[in-house]
């Protein structure tokens, strides 16, 4: 018996005394102990077997099992994420969702995370199937359904999920923590992420992604051929798209914090079916039935295991905001000129104190790609924006005073 770690020094030794029927198993434990010594995923333990009653196995292909161990020193609960994909055209899928929700819906809520990729097959496939959703199908590399994926591990048809499987997911720890928040300006269609996470052990930020869906709690235009009457939880739009978002930061047990921002698209529209040439175009329109049912669901996942670290959601809050200004104590106007800009701006701002604030310029998908800090006169103030190096598009300039966010104004650079 043979393992390693990482393919590292191979540690061997021999079992004797053993007796096994053919096609029983045995369980033998290696003398030599293994002591981990390096936090995060960086442990790929190899096991091998070979040389049985000492003859030369002709057949080595089966003689190796390898198994990703997570080691960390600090933990928390995590939230097992459940990612289900299904379709109205599909007629397993409706005792699958109904075995699903038999057994999730009987715990706490907040327990777990739940979201529905509906698909394109069989048949036309679903009307709320889109690139992002199909994308995230092969992602998983799934070519039939109904089927399951629990944090990014457990694999298999939605029939097979059973209670004890749920308990199992319930008892992982996380090494991380993760709270999402996330508003709907009503005015002018925009989402507004903010994702803070903790790294609990030390860890390569590079080596996460963030994922963040819109989803909708209940869903019933889209009914198809399977006899299924409400959807649950589907997804609508991944922030920024089925990609995800790299982490640049992990600071040990310090939250950092990662900011999207999505401009909804369009109206509402109910496509013909799932089929390629008919999906919604995600960059025109939307497939939103009630705003008021809208959820953000949002995990991390090590991008080389695709193991779902932690995972999280929040009730997205509808908003109607008469201005961009969020604390009028502090700054009671504030606005951007020109709008649509080219190659420069300038920010007008009010404040009611003196003092230092920033100005962060972020474009659509959270990158921040400007950083302007600036001490700022009771009365009317007056920052310049240098944009040449900013490429065309639309830009959210954000007001920070302490740290705190007090305003926020959208503006277009047009060259």
């Amino acid at each position: 018996l043979t393992f390693n770690i990482n393919g590292n020094s191979p540690q061997t030794d021999t079992a004797v005394g053993l007796s096994i029927a053919p096609f029983a198993t045995a369980n033998i434990t290696h003398p030599i102990k293994w002591k981990p010594v390096i936090d995060g995923f960086a442990n790929a333990l190899n096991g091998i077997t070979g040389n049985v009653n000492g003859i030369v196995d002709a057949s080595v292909g089966d003689n190796i099992a390898t198994r990703n161990v997570v080691v960390y020193t600090n933990s928390v609960k995590r939230k097992p994420l459940y990612e289900v994909f299904t379709s109205s055209t599909c007629g397993p899928c409706t005792p699958g969702n109904a075995n699903f929700h038999n057994i999730v819906d009987a715990n706490d809520p907040t327990s777990f995370i739940q979201i529905k990729y509906q698909q394109d097959f069989p048949g036309n496939g679903d009307p709320y199937a889109t690139n992002e959703t199909v994308n995230r199908r092969s992602y998983y590399a799934i070519n039939s359904i109904p089927r399951m994926e629990i944090n990014g591990e457990w694999d298999g048809n939605a029939n097979a999920f059973t209670a004890a499987i749920d308990v199992e997911a319930n008892t992982i720890p996380a090494t991380f923590e993760l709270n999402p928040t996330c508003y709907m300006d009503v005015v002018d269609s925009m989402f507004y992420v903010t994702l803070k996470y903790k790294a609990l052990n030390t860890v390569t930020a590079s080596q996460y992604k963030a994922y963040a869906v819109i989803c909708e709690s209940t869903t019933k235009n889209n009914v198809g051929t399977n006899l299924e009457t409400e959807f649950y939880y589907v997804a609508k739009k991944m922030i920024p798209d089925q990609n995800g978002t790299t982490l640049t930061t992990a600071t040990l047990n310090v939250f950092d914090s990662l900011n999207v921002i999505y401009d909804l698209n369009g109206a509402y529209k109910l496509a013909i079916n799932g089929l390629p040439a008919n999906r919604i175009n995600l960059s025109t329109n939307h497939s939103i039935e009630n705003f008021n049912n809208l959820y953000l669901v949002t995990w991390l996942q090590h991008t080389s295991t695709k193991i779902v670290v932690q995972a999280n959601s929040s009730k997205i809050t509808l908003k109607s905001k008469p201005t961009s200004i969020t604390n009028v104590e502090i700054v009671n106007s504030f606005s951007i000129a020109p709008n649509p800009a080219s190659n420069f701006a300038t920010i007008s701002l009010n404040s009611t104190k003196n003092g230092l604030m920033t100005f962060e310029v972020y474009n659509v998908v959270g990158e921040k790609m400007m950083n302007i800090d600036a001490n700022v006169s009771t009365g009317a103030n007056k920052i310049d924006m240098n944009l040449q190096a900013i490429p065309n598009g639309n830009y959210f300039v954000k007001v920070l005073s302490n740290n705190t966010e007090i305003a926020t104004e959208k503006f277009v650079v047009i060259k």
